[in-house]
């Protein structure tokens, strides 16, 4: 049992790595600004998301029911790179050539509809996850990082 539990996590980790390496080999856009700006050494352009998407507001509600699917969507998505602390120190994080966003810093300083953008549509070594994760999905996970930095306060 302990071998097949070490080949799917083998498995697991260069399916992981190829992803990263396609997603690094395909971006055509410049890294973001905002709260990604705040990360050591990198440099990032200005994120340049459709008209609207940061007056939009998220419709689902802040609710007990919404932040634990956020949180296991997170989970199973997101912490390999932005780390089970949301502030962009995930395993994969060393790795990548620019350390992923802080999530926690995001969620206070973006407008939450360009953040539920950039889940989406990915930008810069951020993989778009709109064909993984539903828009409802994408809202729960930032309801999740909403609760997890008021429990941060």
């Amino acid at each position: 049992m302990k071998n097949g539990l070490k080949w799917l996590v083998s498995l697991v980790s260069v399916c992981s790595l190829l992803g990263l390496a396609g997603a690094y080999m395909v971006e055509k856009q410049p890294p973001p600004k905002s709260a990604h700006d705040h990360m050591e050494g990198t440099q990032h352009g200005h994120i340049e998301a459709p008209e609207g998407v940061e007056k939009r507001v998220n419709p689902v509600p802040f609710e007990a029911e919404s932040v634990s699917r956020g949180e296991g969507h997170f989970s199973k998505n997101c912490v390999s790179c932005h780390g089970a602390s949301a502030k962009g120190d995930g395993p994969m994080a060393d790795k990548l050539p620019h350390r992923p966003a802080d999530l926690i810093r995001a969620i206070v300083e973006e407008p939450v509809g360009k953040l539920a953008w950039i889940v989406s549509n990915g930008y810069g070594h951020m993989p778009a996850w709109k064909g993984v994760l539903s828009e409802r999905d994408i809202w729960d996970v930032l309801n999740f990082l909403k609760m997890k930095e008021q429990l941060s306060r």
